[in-house]
C-alpha cells in the first residue's frame, strides 16, 4: 500500500534576488524584530551555540556562505528518504530546505543592498538567522520536485533523532499517518521537540480530522506554527488549528490551538540555491514561520536546558505569546505571536529556596535584616546575595539582587534626642540621712530632631522615652528602677558607688553586653561587700516593640559584677553579661520569616574588665575591656544554614575631669571600639544549575568578621553658670562608624539649659 505524498509547506517564491553592496555592521531583519530578537536575549542563550537542529526538508547546501565553516555537519547530515534514490546526496535540489535553515540559523547578515519585501526593509548587514552559532543537521526527504512520502518524513524524523538533535524543525506539510505518529513518539521519548509548519492550503489543520496515538510526551513536545504578515495579520494562505485534537493514548484530549503559535511568514528574505550561492529570494509561506518557532526553542534550551528535560520549551513559547485576535487561544491565532522578547523574562513568580528546600515568592521577601554593630554590614553575605539564583514557574535560573534584605543601622548614639544626657549627671536629691535620690525623665523629642530618622528610628525615640529612679542609700546600698538607655548609668553608679565613675562608664555605654540590651525596663541592685569592695546585679531589655517595623526583635541582658578597691585611688572591677536575643545577633536585628535569619534565640556570655583611677581631688580615668562568647546556632527558615561559633571583642578608655578650667565646669574625654567580632562564620545557602538545569544547593562559609574597625573619639565640655543655666560643648569622630570600612562621621553640637 502505498503511503501518502507529501510536499513542502511553502506558497510562492518571489523573483531571485542578487548579492550587491557591502555587508554593514549588523542589525536585525524586521521579522526578527518582530518575535521579539534583541542583543539581550540572544547573548543570553548564547546565540543557540553547542545545540544541535535537526532540518527535515530537501537538503541542504552545507557550503552556502550563509553558514559558518562547520556550521552544518556534515557527518550526521545524510538522506534519509526510503522512496527515492537521493542522486544529489544531502545536498538540496530544490532551494527549500537552504533557506529553512538560514532562516532558522544563518551567521551572516544580509549582502544584499536594501530591500522592501511584504513590509519588511531590509538593509546591508541586517541580521537574518535566529539562532546563528547553532549547528544544523540535515535529513533530505523530499525531491526536487518538493515532494516525499510519510514513510521518508518518518524516516527522516528517527534519523534526526538518532542524531542527537534537541529539536526537529519539518516545513512540510502534516501528516498524522501511523508511521509519522510512530515517528513523533520516538522523537518525543528522546526529548526532541518537534515543530511543524501549520500548511498553506487557507483551511483548518487535516480539515478538523483528529490525531491519534501520541503519547502524552509526544503532545507535551509537538508544537505547529502559522503565519502571519509584518503586521501581525494572518496569512492568506496559512492554515488555521480548526477545531480538531490530539489525543495522546492516555485519552488526554488537547485541541491543535492549544499548542499552535503563529510567526512572520511572508518576504522572509533567504537564499536561492538555485540561483547560485548569490543568488536570495524572498519566500513565503509556513515554511519559514516554523523555523523561527524551531529557532526560538533552539534558543531558549540553549539558555535554560531544564526546558528540554521537562518538556516545557513549547509551552513557554506559548505562555509568553502576544495575544492576537480573540482574547485568548483563538483556532486562527492559537496562542499568539511569538514573544522571545517576553519568553527570556521571568515567568511567573521568582522565587528562591529556604535551607528547609521549601519555595519563597522573591516578591515577598519583606523580612529585611538590620545590620549595625559588632557584624558590621555583613559585607561578604551582600557581596552573594547581590547575584542570588532564582527560579520561575518553568523552573529556569534568574539572577536576582537580595543585598537590599541588609540595612545598614545608623548609630545608635543618633536615637537618644539629648545626647548630652549620656554625659551628664542627673541632679540628685539629698536628704537629712544621707539618702541619696535620683530622678530623671527625658523630654518627648521635637519634630526637628524627628528629621532624617527612619520609621524604626522615630517609633524607638517616641515611644521610650528614658525615665528612672535611682536611690543610694548612706549604708552603701544602691537600687534603681526605669525605662530607656540610662541603664548603664544606674549599673555602673550600683557597681561601682562612684558618680564619676558612672559617668565614665556610661560615656563608654560598653560596660559588657548591657548596650545591646537596653531602650526598654531596667533593674538594678548594689551594695557593699565590705568596705572596699561592692557587689551589683542588673537586668535590662530592649523595647517590647522596636516599631512597626520589626515587632519579633527582642533582647535581655543580666550582669553581675564585682568592684575591689586596689588602693586609695584606684578601683577594678569584673563583670559578667549574659544575653539573650529573639531575632537579634549582637544587636543586628531581622524578621523571624527574614531570608537572613541568624537564628531565633541566641545567647552570648560576655566577661569585661574595668580599671578606675582617680587622679588628684577633680579628676578620673576609666580604663574598660571586654571579651564575648555567642554560642553556635541553627536557622532552616532562611538561606543562611547556621552560625558558628563567635567570638567578639570590645575596650574603651574615658576621662573626666571636673572643675577643669573654673569652678562647675567639667571635661569628658573617651575613645571606645564598640563590640565587633573577631572571629566566627556564617554558612550561607549557594545556589547553582548543573548542564540539565537542575538547582545545585551547597553551602557557602562566610567569615562574619567586619571590613572595619570603629574607634569612637568623645569630648564634651560642659559648664554651669548658676544652678539652673548649663552650657555643653560636645564633639565627637568616629573612623569606620558601625564597624563599616570607610564610613566616617564628625558631629559636633551645642546645648543650652536654662530650668524655670
Amino acid at each position: 500500500m502505498l503511503k501518502k505524498t507529501i510536499h513542502f509547506a511553502v506558497s510562492n517564491a518571489l523573483v531571485a534576488l542578487f548579492i550587491s553592496g557591502p555587508t554593514n555592521a549588523a542589525t536585525y531583519a524586521g521579522w526578527l524584530k518582530q518575535i521579539g530578537v534583541n542583543d539581550v536575549n540572544l547573548s543570553a542563550s548564547n546565540w543557540g551555540k553547542g545545540t544541535l537542529i535537526g532540518v527535515i526538508d530537501t537538503g541542504i547546501n552545507p557550503n552556502h556562505p550563509v553558514f559558518t565553516t562547520g556550521q552544518v555537519s556534515k557527518s550526521l547530515s545524510k538522506c534519509s528518504a526510503v522512496s527515492f534514490v537521493c542522486s544529489n546526496g544531502l545536498n538540496d535540489d530544490a532551494g527549500h530546505g537552504t533557506a529553512v535553515s538560514s532562516v532558522m540559523a544563518a551567521n551572516i547578515g544580509s549582502p544584499l543592498s536594501q530591500v522592501n519585501l511584504a513590509g519588511y526593509i531590509t538593509k546591508p548587514g541586517d541580521r537574518i538567522g535566529l539562532a546563528s552559532q547553532a549547528n544544523i543537521a540535515s535529513f533530505k526527504v523530499l525531491n526536487s520536485n518538493g515532494s516525499g512520502r510519510s514513510t521518508d518524513v518518518a524516516s527522516g524524523l528517527r534519523d534526526a533523532t538518532n542524531a542527537g538533535v534537541s529539536v526537529v524543525n519539518l516545513s512540510i506539510t502534516f501528516g498524522n499517518s501511523p508511521d509519522i505518529v510512530s515517528a513523533i513518539n520516538y522523537a518525543a521519548s528522546k526529548g526532541v521537540t518537534i515543530v511543524w509548519a501549520a500548511g498553506n492550503e487557507n483551511s483548518a489543520l487535516l480539515r478538523n480530522a483528529n490525531t491519534i496515538g501520541l503519547t502524552k510526551e509526544a503532545v507535551d513536545r509537538i508544537l505547529f506554527v502559522g503565519s502571519v504578515n509584518s503586521k501581525n495579520v494572518v496569512s492568506s494562505f496559512s492554515n488555521n488549528a480548526g477545531t480538531g485534537n490530539l489525543i495522546a493514548t492516555n485519552g488526554q484530549v488537547t485541541a491543535y490551538s492549544k499548542k499552535w503559535l503563529v510567526a512572520p511568514g511572508e518576504g522572509i528574505l533567504a537564499p536561492q540555491v538555485l540561483a547560485g550561492d548569490r543568488g536570495w529570494s524572498g519566500w513565503n509561506g509556513t515554511s519559514f514561520s516554523a523555523p523561527l518557532a524551531s529557532g526560538s526553542i533552539a534558543l531558549v534550551q540553549t539558555a535554560w536546558p531544564i526546558l528540554r528535560k521537562n518538556a516545557t520549551a513549547d509551552d513557554l513559547l506559548l505562555a509568553t505569546a502576544l495575544d492576537l485576535g480573540p482574547v485568548g487561544i483563538d483556532s486562527k491565532y492559537g496562542a499568539g505571536l511569538i514573544d522571545l522578547n517576553k519568553a527570556f523574562q521571568p515567568y511567573g513568580a521568582l522565587t528562591v529556596k529556604n535551607s528547609n528546600k521549601q519555595d519563597i515568592p522573591v516578591t515577598s521577601l519583606t523580612g529585611k535584616s538590620i545590620t549595625q554593630g559588632a557584624l558590621g554590614n555583613l559585607n561578604s553575605v551582600k557581596a552573594l546575595l547581590s547575584n542570588y539564583t532564582s527560579f520561575d514557574s518553568f523552573q529556569r535560573n534568574f539572577t536576582v539582587n537580595l543585598s537590599g534584605l541588609l540595612i545598614p543601622a545608623n548609630n545608635r548614639l543618633s536615637l537618644n534626642p539629648l545626647p548630652v544626657n549620656q554625659v551628664s549627671r542627673p541632679n540628685a536629691l539629698k536628704f537629712q540621712d544621707g539618702t541619696e535620690l535620683t530622678m530623671l525623665e527625658y523630654k518627648q523629642p521635637e519634630e526637628s530632631e524627628l528629621l532624617g530618622l527612619t520609621d524604626f528610628e522615630k517609633s524607638s525615640l517616641v515611644n521610650n522615652i528614658p525615665v528612672y529612679a535611682l536611690v543610694n542609700a548612706k549604708s552603701g546600698e544602691t537600687i534603681g528602677s526605669g525605662r530607656g538607655y540610662p541603664s548603664a548609668f544606674a549599673y555602673s553608679r550600683a557597681l561601682s558607688g562612684d558618680d564619676d565613675m558612672s559617668t565614665m562608664s556610661s560615656n563608654l555605654n560598653s560596660f559588657g553586653l548591657s548596650s545591646l540590651a537596653d531602650g526598654g525596663t531596667f533593674f538594678v541592685y548594689g551594695n557593699k561587700l565590705s568596705n572596699n569592695s561592692r557587689f551589683a546585679f542588673g537586668y535590662s531589655q530592649s523595647a517590647n516593640q522596636i516599631g512597626n517595623y520589626n515587632p519579633s526583635q527582642f533582647s535581655r541582658n543580666m550582669n553581675i559584677g564585682i568592684s575591689q578597691k586596689i588602693t586609695e585611688e584606684t578601683t577594678a572591677s569584673v563583670n559578667l553579661s549574659f544575653l539573650n536575643e529573639k531575632n537579634s545577633f549582637l544587636s543586628s536585628s531581622y524578621n523571624e520569616n527574614s531570608l537572613i535569619n541568624l537564628g531565633e534565640n541566641n545567647q552570648t556570655r560576655g566577661i569585661s574588665f574595668a580599671l578606675n583611677t582617680k587622679i588628684g581631688q577633680k579628676s578620673g580615668l576609666l580604663l574598660e575591656s571586654g571579651m564575648s562568647y555567642t554560642k553556635d546556632s541553627v536557622s532552616d527558615t532562611g538561606i543562611i544554614n547556621g552560625v558558628s561559633n563567635v567570638l567578639s571583642t570590645s575596650f574603651g578608655a574615658s576621662l573626666v575631669s571636673n572643675d577643669f578650667l573654673q569652678m562647675n565646669d567639667s571635661l569628658l574625654l573617651s575613645v571606645k571600639q564598640p563590640l565587633r567580632v573577631v572571629s566566627g562564620s556564617t554558612s550561607l545557602q549557594e545556589v547553582s544549575v548543573d548542564q540539565f538545569g537542575l538547582p545545585i544547593y551547597s553551602n557557602r562559609k562566610l567569615g562574619l568578621e567586619p571590613d572595619g574597625r570603629e574607634i569612637t573619639f568623645n569630648s564634651t565640655y560642659s559648664i554651669s553658670s548658676s544652678r539652673n543655666e548649663s552650657l555643653s560643648f560636645t564633639a565627637s569622630y568616629s573612623k569606620d562608624l558601625m564597624n563599616i570600612a570607610g564610613q566616617n562621621n564628625a558631629s559636633a553640637s551645642v546645648f543650652y539649659s536654662l530650668k524655670f
